[in-house]
């Protein structure tokens, strides 16, 4: 009996092998089983494409029909709607009445005025503190960033571009203690509101 065991050995030594072997193997009958089912389903529901298959019926074919192109009639009169009311009583059309102007109050902000903003009044030194504010009428301008010192008003390396009448830029202020800035337009000689920022 040393062939069967010869046979045993070998399929223990490779049971990947036959895993594989018998995965194929229920596949293939699986799959003709549902291959039959499905073409006898095809058959009993008339959907093997034949003319003469089991189901009895005749084939429709797809149609299209278009009506015929015919000529639309012109109309000889105006081609406008009116709504009603147009027209007075009678038919007579009605005297046409004064446009009344709606009486609305608008409040604008003075023109050529500079508002000025900062995103922190204490901040640590050279921290980036954003600057924006509204310039109104100075739509295209640069602005000029200033800070006082030594009694006088002196340039910051900060300019901000107006657009639409806003602007926004960045500074960062060294010196310790509090610092007062400004927006200055300088070709209009327009400034803004002072804000105190306290570096510590």
């Amino acid at each position: 009996m040393t062939g069967v065991d010869d046979v045993v050995d070998e399929t223990e030594d490779r049971p990947v092998l036959v895993g594989v072997i018998a995965l194929v193997g229920v596949s293939l009958i699986v799959g003709l089983i549902v291959g039959v089912v499905a073409l006898g389903g095809a058959r009993v529901f008339g959907l093997n494409g034949g003319g003469g298959g089991g189901g009895g019926g005749a084939a429709v074919e797809p149609t299209l029909s278009l009506p015929p192109v015919t000529e639309t009639p012109t109309s000889s009169g105006p081609l406008i709607t009116l709504t009603p009311g147009d027209e007075g009583e009678g038919g007579e059309e009605s005297a046409p009445t004064e446009p009344t102007e709606p009486t609305t109050t608008t409040t604008e902000a003075a023109e050529g005025e500079i508002t000025l903003q900062v995103s922190m009044t204490t901040a640590g030194p050279m921290e980036r503190i954003d600057v924006s504010g509204i310039y109104t009428g100075g739509d295209g301008a640069i602005l000029t960033i200033q800070r006082f010192t030594d009694g006088s008003w002196n340039d910051i390396a900060a300019n901000a571009a107006v657009s639409g009448e806003l602007f926004s830029t960045y500074i960062a202020l060294g010196r310790p203690g509090e610092n007062r800035i400004r927006a200055i337009d300088p070709s209009a000689d327009v400034t803004s509101n002072e804000v105190s920022v306290t570096i510590g």
